[in-house]
């Protein structure tokens, strides 16, 4: 069959084109599977920066580095209330208010947290304790994280990271399509995460539950999420692209996690652990440079 993205001749049985790396295994629906197959073309051609596409891209990359590549999703810029807007109610503390106005650009990120194979394709180990290929990474901090955005930048030609509190909040309630749901993706927890109620006492494999407004899985539930920044006071004043503070005691995770409660899962919700920490619950979802 020819590569959709490069039109490279492969034979049918082929996981990923060897030129392009584009992956041919379906995933979870065709409007999904349309936006990877137009991400992966803007990859291939260079249209996203103005120049070819990394050569790395050319070189048989491990399928799971490849279906990671595959779903980023992009995130069109925007302007929106960061924090404890009215529809996150009374549950809404203290370290989430006051709401303020935060503009983002466009950015790429991962449409499920990074799973175990990923995660052991890039590092070459799993320090996961609830161990499935397709249940999300944990047991990682902060730093951990680092190293595996630089190893799979290295790897992929590509530049990852982490994303900002900002980013993440943005994406995970959806973008300049957000409804002003309370979770990410609905105002029924049960519909859209894994929480303490209905988890069972342990994580999930990825995507079982409904994605939000822009195809994103498990941002409310399954894992708690790192993001880059530095625990910081929220203040009144706009922003664009905000990083956080210079220095602090504790990085900032989100999104709630199998082991705790619903206010938790809240998409302005904001825990912090200090960057050393690792538990079974918290793992990271990825960010990827134009």
């Amino acid at each position: 069959m020819d590569c959709p993205v490069c039109g490279e001749t492969n034979e049918i049985n082929s996981l990923y084109c060897p030129r392009c790396g584009w992956a041919f295994v379906p995933f979870t629906s065709k409007k999904l599977d349309e936006k990877r197959l137009n991400t992966h073309r803007r990859l291939w051609s260079g249209l996203a920066s103005g120049n070819k596409a990394p050569e790395k891209l050319t070189t048989n990359l491990p399928s799971p580095i490849m279906e990671l590549i595959n779903n980023m999703v992009e995130v069109e810029g925007g302007t929106f209330l960061m924090g404890g807007t009215p529809e996150q109610g009374e549950e809404a503390f203290n370290d989430e208010k006051p709401p303020h106005k935060v503009t983002v650009s466009t950015f790429h990120i991962g449409c499920y947290p990074v799973t175990q194979e990923q995660w052991k394709a890039v590092m070459g180990s799993n320090p996961s304790y609830f161990q499935g290929e397709r249940h999300p990474v944990e047991q990682v901090n902060w730093m951990d994280c680092q190293a595996f955005v630089e190893k799979l930048s290295k790897m992929t030609g590509l530049t990852f990271r982490l994303p900002t509190e900002a980013e993440w909040e943005y994406a995970a309630r959806g973008g300049n399509k957000g409804k002003g749901h309370k979770y990410s993706g609905g105002d029924l927890l049960t519909q859209v995460a894994w929480y303490n109620e209905n988890s069972g006492g342990t994580s999930h494999e990825i995507g079982q539950k409904a994605p939000n407004e822009l195809g994103l899985y498990d941002m409310s539930g399954n894992i708690w999420e790192w993001v880059q920044d530095w625990k910081g006071d929220f203040t009144d004043d706009e922003q664009t692209n905000p990083t956080g503070p210079e220095e602090g005691d504790e990085r900032i995770c989100r999104g709630g996690g199998w082991n705790r409660e619903h206010d938790r899962c809240r998409v302005s919700y904001r825990g912090d652990d200090e960057p050393d920490l690792r538990y079974r619950s918290l793992g990271l979802r990825v960010v990827m440079e134009k």
